[in-house]
């Protein structure tokens, strides 16, 4: 079996859908039965996470500097991103952008249906154009994976998927690094980790720390993340906020900084209002980094109780969660406890194990399963 990947994300993006890519190649590689690995790297963008050149053995990268807007025009010559890639039985969609392909069959990954849920998550004309294509690929998938049963669902209930070919295919955590040694003393920080988008909620935290701020915690805010959809208001609001100097916006942040981000933080503020999984928290429980997350979408799913969970609409919930966790020692040594032994339980080689029946499944055509196998 050679399956073609999109590997455009993890030469792209250092964290979220690029972290996917890249940990799932490095997974599949080495087990037992896993498919010839054809990666379709071609893009006109450079490379910003040069370490994933080091593939696996059994995976080769097709890397050409070819703008995206010509794919369509060579899927009309004939030539498609699986004949990009030398030909394959099957080609794994990662990213909701989908490169044309000529007659290889597909799976796709669907991180979550934000785009049905809230037209504020991306913009009205943004979601209706991200809600059409998506449904497009998912009825014309052979499989779909979820990387949760909640967004499972949402792929089933939002966006017409049938239940029979939907996989869920849990990110690991395992590649969180825990620091050899706390960094030296300097003043606490919280920390919160995602692109600045509505959906992340980083107004109604920055109301939680007001509120953390005006009762004396002398606590600092690091704020982790790229420029995304509708940023401009948060940092209108930030501007104007009395505790802005005590904010620190790191933009998008390499590896290792971002380990030492984590390493230093007395908790992660992950308030966000809709998660298809959200790894910010498992990769900080696995660094035995309290956490304090939302209530909502997949988070209660994949925190568990190794997280205070709390309503992300309101900002005193937030902040009284945040307090409880930087007051109560025994509060924190519960969740950091809780948190290790949460992220354990997600590992890269799991997500990969359950990927191949999903690939399997998609070239032989497997009778429907039910749906008690899903959920």
């Amino acid at each position: 079996m050679r399956v073609g990947i999109d590997y455009r994300p993890a030469l792209l993006q250092r964290t979220g859908i690029g972290r996917y890519v890249r940990e799932l190649v490095r997974a599949l590689g080495p087990l037992e039965g896993a498919p010839d690995l054809a990666l379709f790297g071609d893009s006109f963008a450079p490379i910003r996470v040069p370490e994933s050149r080091a593939l696996v053995a059994g995976a080769r990268l097709y890397r050409r500097r070819i703008p995206g807007r010509v794919l369509p025009l060579l899927s009309r010559l004939g030539i498609g991103a699986d004949d990009l890639v030398g030909g394959a039985d099957l080609f794994h969609y990662t990213d909701f952008i989908y490169p044309p392909l000529r007659r290889s069959p597909f799976v796709a990954t669907i991180f979550d249906a934000s785009f049905a849920v809230d037209p504020a998550f991306h913009g009205p004309k943004q979601s209706e154009v991200l809600r059409r294509r998506t449904e497009a690929i998912v009825h014309g998938a052979r499989a779909v994976l979820a990387p949760s049963a909640f967004a499972a669902g949402e792929v089933v209930l939002r966006l017409g998927a049938h239940p029979s070919r939907v996989f869920v295919t849990p990110p690991g955590a395992d590649h969180a690094r825990v620091a050899a040694e706390r960094p030296a003393a300097g003043p606490p920080y919280l920390l919160t980790v995602g692109t600045l988008e509505p959906r992340k909620n980083h107004l109604l935290a920055l109301d939680a720390f007001e509120r953390l701020r005006a009762k004396g915690f002398p606590h600092r805010w690091i704020v982790v993340g790229r420029k995304g959809w509708l940023y401009e208001p948060f940092l209108d609001r930030l501007a104007r906020s009395p505790v802005r100097d005590a904010v620190d916006l790191r933009g998008e942040v390499d590896e290792a900084e971002l380990e030492a981000c984590y390493a230093g933080a007395a908790l992660l503020l992950y308030p966000s209002l809709y998660e298809g999984f959200g790894l910010p928290p498992i990769e900080a429980m696995a660094r035995g980094i309290p956490v304090v997350a939302s209530a909502v979408a997949a988070l209660p799913e994949v925190c568990g109780d190794a997280a205070l969970l709390v309503d992300p609409r309101d900002p005193g919930a937030i902040a009284e969660a945040a307090a409880r966790v930087l007051e109560d020692r025994t509060l924190r040594g519960t969740l950091v406890e809780r948190g290790r032994a949460r992220a354990a339980a997600f590992t890269w080689e799991a997500c990969a194990r359950a990927t191949l029946p999903a690939y399997v499944r998609a070239l032989q055509g497997a009778a429907p399963r039910t749906l008690a196998r899903l959920f």
